[in-house]
């Protein structure tokens, strides 16, 4: 027990030194020239109008995947005037008043505020409860490139990750393999990388992959794989909205549990551990954030903070005004809604094929009497819990899912690749004993 109090305050550590090096590098960022930047938004009119949500999108294909408005919301973060200094400013992430124009032409509002050399007093905004990391790559990318040439380098940065993660899965155990490809698949990459608030969380996920696989050290994993899940988190919160946070625990989670030869009960212990890690780096930094902000701003972040938390989750005081939505709040229908966007056609098809793989396996096992071992059961029981993350997740932060099914409907991914992992895993292990046994 002290050795795991020792752990937690080293984390506790890296997350305070994580958030001052975050912020110091946020001011960097803001301390670029506006006009540096602006005239390549500029040039993105055409393509932002094409990949509007209302546009061209076919829903039962795409799934939801284009989020132009989240990332005009970005954008106008990029291209905001100087109002306080540079460190205030990144601690406050103005903006121009986007909400003014929340069902109208937000294409043309970006234009606009681009245009513009200062905004009027109505017409701004601060958003500091979140880190709005993004703005630390999009401000200098945009002095070179436009949005069009970031999106291309966006995929092409995701899609090597994959590689590389798909390479170090092969040359540990090739079984894995499917599983992750099922994932890349439903998840599409090149769609993602057009939505900066898509790409966080698969950056944040891929990138702790990477880590758990590359840490192979049976005497220090354990220790390593802390950092790596407090890692996680930190990149997180300081990337994202808000999107689809347990997909980037549950993946890398689940390639750790596949690969431990550790006993049952161990295991279990284990991912307790790596899940509180996780939500160190990722509710420390965001509470670091508010602290920060209300230590050198006049706003008072951390009550903004607390009524954030308890907005989408259903309470406090600022629920009354998601009536202008006309969409029902409650967890029912954020389940009901979020399945119906998770419902598209990849989706089912890939469903179909992991109904295949079920009844090829439990065709096997009834042909070759294959049982259950406790560790196949415990294992199976550890991996149940995962699969079922999504639904936690959606009911606890019903409002916040009612509203957002577009962006959080990918909560569901873990559905799908928690029970091919554990099917992959079972298959590895029958493989295993049976030459044990020869």
């Amino acid at each position: 027990m002290k050795e795991w109090i020792k752990d937690y305050i080293r984390l506790i550590g890296l997350v305070i030194g994580c958030a001052i090096v975050a912020i110091l590098l946020l001011t960097l960022a803001y301390m670029i020239p506006r006009d540096l930047f602006v005239k390549h938004i500029e040039e993105s009119e055409s393509l932002l109008y094409a990949l509007c949500d209302d546009h061209n999108i076919n829903a039962n294909l795409d799934g939801y995947v284009y989020d132009t408005k989240t990332n005009i919301i970005t954008l106008e973060e990029v291209i905001a005037p100087r109002e306080h200094t540079a460190f205030q400013d990144a601690l406050l992430a103005p903006s121009s008043n986007y909400t003014r124009d929340f069902f109208g032409d937000w294409v043309n509002t970006l234009q606009n505020d681009a245009h513009a050399k200062s905004y009027s007093e109505d017409n701004k905004l601060t958003y500091p409860r979140y880190w709005h990391g993004f703005v630390l790559f999009l401000k200098p990318m945009f002095i070179f490139f436009n949005l069009g040439e970031i999106y291309q380098i966006n995929t092409l940065i995701i899609c090597a990750l994959c590689f590389v993660t798909l390479l170090l899965i092969y040359k540990k155990e090739k079984a894995y393999v499917g599983p992750f490809l099922v994932l890349v698949a439903l998840f599409n990459p090149p769609y993602i990388a057009r939505s900066f608030q898509l790409s966080s969380v698969f950056y944040a996920m891929i990138l702790t992959c990477i880590l758990v696989l590359r840490w192979d050290d049976k005497e220090k994993r354990a220790h390593l794989f802390l950092y790596a899940f407090v890692i996680d988190g930190i990149i997180l919160a300081f990337l994202d909205f808000l999107t689809y946070p347990p997909v980037a625990f549950v993946v890398p989670l689940c390639f750790v549990l596949v690969f431990s030869q550790q006993a049952l009960l161990h295991n279990l212990l284990a991912s307790i551990r790596y899940g509180i890690a996780f939500l160190l780096g990722y509710a420390g930094m965001w509470v670091s954030k508010w602290i920060l902000a209300s230590l050198f701003t006049d706003e008072n972040v951390v009550a903004e903070g607390i009524e954030s938390v308890l907005h989408r989750t259903g309470q406090g005081d600022a629920t009354g005004a998601d009536s202008a939505f006309n969409v029902e709040i409650s967890p029912v229908s954020a389940m009901r809604e979020n399945l119906r966007a998770f419902g598209t056609r990849p989706v089912k098809i890939m469903a179909l094929l992991l109904l295949c793989a079920v009844v090829v396996e439990v065709v096997y096992m009834i042909r070759h009497k294959v049982g259950f071992t406790k560790r196949a059961l415990g294992m199976f029981v550890i991996f149940v819990l995962l699969t079922i993350v999504p639904i936690a997740w959606i009911v606890v932060l019903y409002n916040h899912c009612s509203l957002h099914p577009h962006l959080e409907w990918r909560e569901w991914l873990v559905a799908v690749f928690a029970p091919l992992m554990w099917l992959a895993w079972f298959w590895v292990d029958r493989r295993k004993k049976a030459v044990e046994c020869r």
